[in-house]
């Protein structure tokens, strides 16, 4: 079962291609993420200057793409993640997070996280920090607790 979650705080579950592909339309401007996941499996892109940039978490570790991705490519890969298909993995090249963060500070602000970091304010960035957090908090407290429990748990975090 896969869910879409994007920045502007669209949360799909079961996500069939139509819903995929209109949220991947609707990125842009504040709207500027979109994680496609499966469990503890991901694939995310962010909006850059000169296209997307995406990255994946796997069962054989954490990789980013290469930039400047097109809409079409990302539109391409997500279907294809979506689908199961290994298709997505053939679609850019794939550079391992791990190895990135130890790379040049070219290569660092190539990456996922550099992309956003560097074109977000501290602010902005915070702001998206503290509501993907409080989304991931939410639903593991839907998950595992109910009631009150799960309230006060929400509250605090707010």
């Amino acid at each position: 079962m896969h869910f879409v979650e994007t920045a502007s705080g669209i949360n799909i579950q079961n996500t069939t291609v139509e819903q995929l592909e209109n949220s991947l339309a609707g990125l842009g401007g504040s709207n500027d993420f979109l994680i496609l996941g499966d469990g503890d499996n991901y694939i995310q892109c962010a909006v850059s200057d000169t296209g997307f940039i995406t990255e994946y978490q796997g069962g054989s570790g954490h990789y980013n793409s290469a930039p400047s991705l097109s809409d079409e490519t990302i539109k391409d890969i997500f279907t294809s993640y979506l689908s199961r298909t290994e298709t997505w993995k053939t679609l850019t090249t794939w550079t391992s997070a791990e190895l990135a963060g130890n790379g040049s500070a070219e290569q660092r602000s190539e990456s996922f996280g550099g992309a956003l970091k560097g074109e977000l304010s501290a602010e902005k960035l915070f702001r998206a920090v503290k509501k993907q957090v409080s989304r991931e908090v939410g639903r593991e407290v839907t998950r595992k607790n109910s009631g009150l429990v799960g309230k006060m748990i929400r509250k605090i975090i707010k």
